[in-house]
């Protein structure tokens, strides 16, 4: 099964025997965004991505995470097309419901 991104970062992390708050330090951010980036809570830019790259280097797996990164991207796209379509049935649903009320009402 493939690992996420934040899992090949937080596992290239532990390979160097750096802590969230020395890989911070080195990229200039609070421990808590490493920490969100480990736990997949929040996307992660290219600028940063490069960053990760330099702290990380050697340590990291780079063809599984670019696989981690194109599989994000495409579960990204396919849950903004779910909610869309998600979206479209609520609202014909709704649209039905008060158009058969209405109809209803001006029967009686």
């Amino acid at each position: 099964m493939t690992r996420t991104t934040g899992e090949i970062i937080r596992d290239a992390r532990k390979k160097k025997r750096m802590t969230q708050q020395d890989l911070a330090a080195i990229m200039g951010v609070n421990r808590s965004q490493i920490a969100h980036w480990e736990n997949d809570y929040s996307k992660i830019r290219k600028s940063t991505m490069d960053k990760i790259y330099d702290a990380l280097g050697d340590a990291l797996d780079f063809d599984e995470l670019e696989t981690a990164q194109e599989l994000g991207g495409l579960l990204a796209m396919l849950e903004s097309m779910y909610d869309s379509v998600t979206q479209k049935i609520i609202d014909h649903v709704l649209y039905f419901e008060i158009k058969s009320a209405s109809e209803t009402y001006l029967l009686e």
